[in-house]
């Protein structure tokens, strides 16, 4: 978060006019100042500069102060634009079941700055093989861990997008595939944690894994 508007102080001495204020440079236009003169027999005056943007970056801009027979003052005015953003784990979604089970795994999904809720779906040839434990992520309150499953009915490789959407905001998107296995397919099960052993020299040790 941040702000779009500062406040800044200006005064005087032994002015012989007014004080002029203007903005100047490249970026002017995206400054606005709540006075553009200040009297010289009271300049004392809080000034209100406001960034107003117009497309996510950084811009500045410098604020001249200047009166008769008075050096010149300038104020270096920096401003940045930021937003609505899709936050998430990029790292793309791997999954395999065998026919007629679900594989499930889960991404967190959050988001800053939205403008409205995070929508999600899947797309590709094979979406319809996965399916979403959530359709949409409110913009005030997006942190969710949403729950992916794939549940295929053929052996093979499958793959789909989950794409993520709001107002204003790039869409995000991540790759997901899917293994389906023969349910006849011979498999191994066992527990791939490994296996660290220690002992006397001399003497044996031993472990059992399942």
């Amino acid at each position: 978060g941040g702000f779009n508007s500062a406040v800044t102080h200006i005064s005087g001495a032994n002015l012989e006019g007014n004080v002029n204020l203007e903005v100047t440079g490249e970026n002017a236009g995206l400054f606005t100042l709540s006075h553009s003169t200040l009297a010289y027999d009271n300049p004392a005056t809080d000034v209100t500069i406001t960034f107003i943007p117009t497309a996510i970056g950084t811009y500045s801009a410098t604020l001249r102060l200047y009166s008769t027979n008075a050096v010149e003052r300038y104020i270096t005015l920096t401003g940045e634009a930021y937003g609505p953003e899709i936050a998430y784990d990029a790292t793309p979604i791997s999954m395999s079941a065998r026919l007629g089970e679900t594989s499930t795994t889960v991404k967190h999904i959050s988001g800053k700055n939205l403008q409205g809720n995070i929508n999600l779906e899947l797309i590709g040839e094979n979406a319809s093989l996965f399916s979403l434990s959530h359709s949409s992520l409110p913009y005030d309150n997006p942190a969710t861990d949403v729950t992916v499953s794939f549940t295929p009915t053929t052996a093979g490789t499958f793959s789909a997008t989950l794409r993520m959407s709001s107002t204003n905001a790039v869409a995000q998107t991540i790759a997901i595939t899917g293994i389906g296995v023969d349910s006849n397919t011979p498999e191994i099960y066992y527990d791939s944690t490994p296996i660290n052993l220690s002992a006397v020299v001399g003497q044996s040790a031993s472990t059992t894994t399942h």
